[in-house]
Order: structure tokens, then C-alpha cells, then sequence
């Protein structure tokens, strides 16, 4: 069953990446559905750190491009394995399976859009928290202020 919606999403993928005449379409389209996909688990996993209260998630970079990595391996080596399937002009799908994937990119960027939301102000007010808990340093004008009092 999700074999069945990659094949879709890569399809829709690769026939508009032939016609913006990319040089490599099918490469392109498995580039894009890796990047959808590790940005969909990334949002997942956002999610269940947005509600907790103390924790806040901060993404690296190379946990990002080895997650990219361990999709697109595997999902190369399948959209070639399909590659007529994908190359197709008319893959069978039913409505529902269209609906599904215009589903997913939509939620992929309204959940991207409001876990920065979240997290942004988890943030700042974490950094204001810990700016009137921690005591402030006197500075050396006070010092010498005190010196001719």
C-alpha cells in the first residue's frame, strides 16, 4: 500500500520535473520525495517535543543529511527498480491515493510553518527565564561608585 503511494508521488514528481525539462527527472523526483519524506518524519518527531515542557528539539545538520541519506538509498534503488512503472504517462490510481499525497505535502508544510511557531516560543522564553534567574555581574561603574561612597 505505501509501495503504491511512492510510485504515485514519485510519478507526479518526475512528469513535472520533465516538463520544467530538468536533465535527470527521475534522480530529481526521488531527491524531492526523500527531502518530503525526511521533512515529514521530522515534523512527527517535532510534534512530541512541542507538548513536552521543558525539552526543546534543536535539529543538526548531519542528523538531517543522515536521515536524507537512509531514505534516499533505499528509495533509489526502488524507483529504478519501478522505473517503468514511474515513467509511465498514466500510473493507476484511484482518487483517494491523489487526495492522499496532496494531503501529505499540505501537511508537511502547515506542521513545518507551526512547530517554528511552537518552538520559536519555547525559546524565547526559555532565554528570558534564565536572563532574570541568573544574577547579574556588577559592573566595574558600580564598583567605583561604591569606592567614593
Amino acid at each position: 500500500m505505501i509501495m503504491n503511494f511512492l510510485i504515485v508521488i514519485l510519478n507526479r514528481v518526475y512528469f513535472f520535473l520533465t516538463k520544467v525539462k530538468n536533465q535527470s527527472p527521475l534522480f530529481g523526483a526521488v531527491t524531492l520525495v526523500t527531502v518530503l519524506i525526511s521533512f515529514s518524519i521530522l515534523n512527527i518527531i517535532g510534534l512530541y517535543y512541542a507538548f513536552k515542557i521543558k525539552s526543546v528539539i534543536i535539529v543538526n545538520i548531519p542528523l538531517f543529511l543522515v536521515l536524507n541519506l537512509l531514505i534516499f538509498i533505499p528509495l533509489y534503488f526502488y524507483a529504478n527498480k519501478k522505473k517503468a512503472l514511474i515513467t509511465e504517462r498514466i500510473v493507476p490510481y484511484f482518487k483517494t491515493k491523489n487526495l492522499i499525497v496532496v494531503i501529505l505535502f499540505l501537511f508537511t508544510v502547515v506542521s513545518t510553518i507551526y512547530l517554528a511557531s511552537i518552538n520559536r516560543d519555547k525559546i524565547s522564553e526559555q532565554t528570558k527565564k534564565e536572563q532574570y534567574e541568573k544574577p547579574r555581574k556588577e559592573s566595574l561603574e558600580g564598583k567605583i561608585r561604591k569606592l567614593f561612597e
